[in-house]
Formats: C-alpha cells, sequence, structure tokens
C-alpha cells in the first residue's frame, strides 16, 4: 500500500453467541505509519447484547511527521435501542485538554436520514464552543438542514 511504512501486528479477538444475542470484539494495533501519520497503541473494544452496545477506541499516541498532534485520543460511546451517543476527546502533548466533541442521535431520527444533536459545550482545537440545546443536523438524500449552530 503506497504511503504505508510501517504497521506491526494488527491483533483481533471477538466472541459471538447468537442464540443469546451476545458480543464482544477487542482489537490491538501497536504501531502504525502512514503518509507521515504515526498511530501507536491503537485499542478497539465493543460488547453487546439483543439490547445494548458500547464501544471506546483509545489511542494513546498520534504523531504528523515525529511532531505530536494529540494524546490519549479517545473515542467513546454506547446505543441502546433508541439513543446512539458518541464522545470524542484528546489532550496535547503536555496533557491540556485539546478536543472535545459529544453528540447524539435518537432512533426515531434515523427513519428518513440521519439526524444528529451536539452537546451544548465543545472543545475544538483548544477553544470553547456553546451551541443552542436544541441544536440538530440533518442530512436526508442531497438535503443537508441545521438547525440553531450559533
Amino acid at each position: 500500500m503506497p504511503g504505508l511504512t510501517g504497521l506491526e501486528e494488527l491483533k483481533l479477538e471477538g466472541v459471538f453467541n447468537g442464540k443469546n444475542h451476545v458480543f464482544q470484539l477487542t482489537t490491538n494495533l501497536p504501531l502504525a505509519n502512514y503518509e507521515g501519520w504515526t498511530v501507536e497503541g491503537l485499542d478497539f473494544t465493543a460488547k453487546g447484547n439483543g439490547q445494548t452496545a458500547d464501544y471506546a477506541l483509545k489511542i494513546p499516541k498520534v504523531e504528523q511527521y515525529d511532531k505530536a498532534f494529540v494524546r490519549e485520543l479517545s473515542l467513546t460511546g454506547d446505543l441502546n435501542g433508541e439513543r446512539a451517543t458518541a464522545l470524542l476527546t484528546a489532550l496535547d502533548s503536555v496533557g491540556k485538554e485539546r478536543f472535545k466533541v459529544g453528540l447524539f442521535a435518537d432512533a426515531e431520527s434515523f427513519k428518513d436520514g440521519y439526524t444528529v444533536h451536539f452537546s451544548p459545550a465543545q472543545l475544538l482545537d483548544y477553544q470553547a464552543w456553546t451551541i443552542d440545546a436544541e441544536n440538530s443536523l440533518s442530512i436526508a438524500g442531497q438535503d443537508v438542514s441545521i438547525k440553531n449552530s450559533t
């Protein structure tokens, strides 16, 4: 693969029990280098049953051309039949919070497209961003609608 200059062994383990509707997946990638980006220590876990599921992606170190981009990158969330949630957080090289973005989507919003709602308080590249609690981003076909985003 062009641009891939380093890749350590990917470990993937999983369990699925169809009778009880239970699954668990664990993935580990110690190191990957691609197009000047280095990702170290990627861990992903997901587990669930017939009613709920949760997931967590953790990456201790992301660098671009040997310069720290973020540390302790984390994407976590859950699905519970009615709502899906996600929270992305990341620190900088000295441990200061650099990113924090949360969102959710209700099952009802997926009938004719996709609608997500962002958490009212976000952090984007160190900058606090506050958004109306009644915000939404909807995508249906080629239509995009943004509500209360200022």
